[in-house]
Order: structure tokens, then sequence, then C-alpha cells
């Protein structure tokens, strides 16, 4: 997934990315050192209530669902407390705004806010999630702001690898974390939508990760839509667009098939999938990014998930240990990093492990119905997920039933990728949203 902790600062004032200067490393590993059932297809005829009670089909404007009953707190932008985890968890449904807090360095064009929310975990536990939302300067369109909810790329598993901590600098170097939503931002504004950017569940909010677990990223993708909703004064359409990165276009096709039965509300008109890393098999395999240290976070994640693993089960001694030094900070010391991964980290092989194939099998998108067409957007020079690999999810999310369009990009790697994916990925979502772009067919 993306790692954007070694890219150049932002620049201000200006267009803020340039090609080549998305992020320096984009690795499917955590740290630089480390080598719902929807009957509408198409997503534009699927019915939501109004916030008065009405109906109105996909094809229409949409006025977002009533707010929560549940009062979100305003933290201070100065005020550290706000990622303190609330004791007790407070009731509501997920999706509820617990607190927001206005960012300590806000862009030009938007508002930008750090939010937490109700979600749920996959063993059904309630929990708190955060990230960010994006909010245009100026007035909300006819009938309400569209929203364009974003799933990041990896940048490890650890709390200080939240976007939301990053954005405004309170991290110092790791600032760069944030170079996804900066685009992101970038693209909304230019197409009049609100942007949401969740941190996944794990980062930044209590647990560890359960790194590319496609129900918990759907879960916390689609609930910040519904969060963002509860902010005072922001007027919401229920028309959204869902778009991912490298293990953020993982989580957007998770979150496209989770949409129906999730979030029935929101009427979901298209999903972009950028470089997804939505063939887990091969990843995991003995030439994939993920055969060495990342495939000791999904360990780690399983284990969180299931209370019947022993994660002792699933990795070495050492990989217990890889695992906790990068839950512990976003940028592990390299030297321990390198002298840990000298050894195995896992007790077993995924490729002929009963356990590891049914993880596998339970968490590759793409087998179930979804809420609304693909556009799936790759580099055909990316080292980190082959090209190859998005042709197989093409195949198989046609032979599904949803409607997919591909497009290669000549000579990008993983790092160039994600320009075009963000840039002509929102603009394709834009105009499904607006209806004057014409949903693909296989």
């Amino acid at each position: 997934m993306t790692d954007l902790r070694c890219a150049p600062a932002r620049p201000r004032g200006a267009r803020r990315w340039l090609a080549g200067a998305v992020v320096a490393s984009l690795l499917l590993t955590a740290g630089c050192s480390d080598g719902g059932d929807d009957d509408s297809a198409g997503g534009t005829t699927s019915s939501s209530s109004a916030a008065d009670g009405s109906t109105t089909t996909g094809g229409e404007q949409t006025t977002a669902t009533s707010p929560s009953v549940l009062e979100a707190e305003e933290v201070p932008a100065e005020d550290g407390s706000f990622y303190d985890v609330p004791d007790p968890m407070p009731a509501g449904e997920h999706g509820d705004l617990v607190r927001y807090q206005v960012t300590g360095d806000q862009p030009e064009g938007l508002t930008r806010y750090r939010v937490m929310y109700l979600s749920e975990t996959v063993t059904g536990d309630p929990t708190v999630v955060t990230g960010l939302v994006a909010v245009p300067d100026g007035e909300a369109p006819d009938g309400g702001w569209p929203v364009l909810t974003y799933a990041r790329g990896s940048s490890g598993i650890a709390d200080d690898c939240a976007i939301s901590m990053a954005i405004d600098g309170t991290q110092g170097a790791d600032s760069v974390l944030a170079a996804e939503a900066w685009l992101v931002e970038d693209a909304v504004v230019e197409h009049d939508m609100v942007a949401t950017v969740t941190d996944y569940e794990g980062i930044g909010g209590p647990g560890i990760h359960p790194f590319l677990s496609g129900v918990s990223e759907a879960r916390a993708t689609l609930d910040i839509v519904r969060a963002a909703g509860d902010l005072p004064g922001l007027d919401l359409r229920d028309d959204v667009g869902i778009m991912g990165y490298s293990q953020g276009g993982h989580a957007a096709l998770w979150a496209n098939q989770e949409a129906g039965g999730w979030t029935p509300e929101l009427v979901v008109h298209g999903t972009v999938s950028g470089a997804p890393a939505s063939e887990v098999a091969s990843l995991l395999g003995p030439d994939g990014i993920f055969e060495k240290g990342s495939a000791s976070l999904l360990a780690a994640g399983m284990a969180q998930e299931d209370p019947a693993l022993d994660i002792e089960e699933l990795l070495t001694l050492g990989g217990v240990e890889y695992a906790d030094l990068m839950a512990a900070s976003c940028r592990p010391d390299p030297a321990a990093v390198v002298a840990l991964m000298e050894d195995p980290l896992l007790q077993e092989d995924p490729a002929t492990s009963d356990t590891w194939q049914a993880w596998i099998e339970e968490n590759t998108p793409g087998n179930a119905p979804a809420a609304s067409p693909v556009l799936i957007v790759h580099g055909d020079a990316d080292a980190n997920v082959p090209v190859e690999n998005s042709e197989a999810l093409r195949a198989r999310l046609c032979a599904g039933g949803t409607p997919t369009e591909r497009r290669v990009v000549p000579g990008a790697d993983h790092i160039a990728g994600a320009i075009p994916t963000i840039a002509d990925g929102t603009a394709w979502l834009a105009g499904l949203i607006a209806g004057t772009q014409a949903p693909p067919t296989c």
C-alpha cells in the first residue's frame, strides 16, 4: 500500500503536487525500511430515504438522512485530547459523529475537519475511528454537496500513521503522510464535492489495525460519510462516489460491496480503485510484496478479528516482535526492522496453510454483488502491484455482473499511478453523479 512518509513536504499556496512529487516511496509494507447485497449494479437506480422520510431514486439529487441523536463534541483546534478514546464508548449507531476539530493548518479553498466517529469491528464490537472531512469554500450546490469518500494507501499500522494527525503539520516530517489527502482535496474543490478520508480502524483509534480486512475497511470508509453529515451546518446529499489507491483500492472495492447492506441510505454512483491490492494470494506469494514484513501485520490483524487464533500460531517470536515494533511507531528504527527481517517471521507458508487460505478467500474483493460500476486505474510499470493483477480483478468483476472499466497508464509506476487515479477518477465520479458520464460496460 502507499507509503507517503518519504515524500517531500507540501508547498503552500499553489497547486500542491507535481507528477514526480506525490511520494518518494510507495511500498506495500509498513515502514520506509521494509523492503452487502445491492440489486442496483449501476448505482444510479437505488432508492434512499430522505431526511423528511420521502424516497428518491439514485438518478436524482438526494438529501442526506437526519443527523444522529448523539451530540458531537467540538474540540478546540489546539487541544491535544482529540484522540483520547471515549470511556465508556458512547451509545449510538455506526457512523454517528463523536467529536470534531477544525485542523490547525487550513489550506486555501476549503475547510478541513478532523473527525472521530462510531463504527463496528468485524466481531460486532463498537469502536471509534478517526479521519478527515474537507469542505470546499462557498455555498453548497443545489440539493447539497455530493461526497467523495476516499480510502488511503497504507502507511503502517501505528496510531501516529493516522493521516488526520499528520495533515496539518503537527507530526513534523511525518506530515508527508497526508500527500494523498492533499491530492484529493484539490480534486474535490475542482468538482464541488466534499471529501472524507478515513484513518481506518485501529490507526488513531483503539485496537490493532486489521490490515487488508475488507469488511473493516469498508465500514470505516462508509461510516465517515454518515459522520460528515453530522457536522454543524454541512448540507450533504446522499450521492456518493468511492475511491481508493493501493490498500485503499482494496478498501474501495469492499466498500462498494458492503454499501447496500451497511449504509443503505447512500446512493453510490461509482467506485474508483487505483493499483488495488485485490489479488491477496498473489501479493502473499514467494515473489509478492507481502512475502515478509507485511504478512506479519496481516497476521496481527487476523488474530485480533478471530479470538480463536493465537498470534504465536501465526508468527514466530521475531514476527510478533516485528508486529509490535510496527504498531508502536510509524517510523520504527530501521536497524531493528532489518535485523528482525533476517529471520523467518511466519510460522506457516500462507500458500499451504488452511488458516491463511481461508482468510485470503474471505478478504479478496470482487466475489459478491456491488453497489456501483467500477473504474480501475493502474500503471503498467507498477512493480509493487503487478498490472496483470488488476486485469484478473476486472475479469472477476465483469463475470459477477459489475460493470467495470480498466485504464492502464503507460509508463506509470506505483508512485505516478496515484495522480491519474485521483484526478481522472474524481472527474469520472463527478460525471456519474451529475449524469453526464456514461457508466462503463464490460
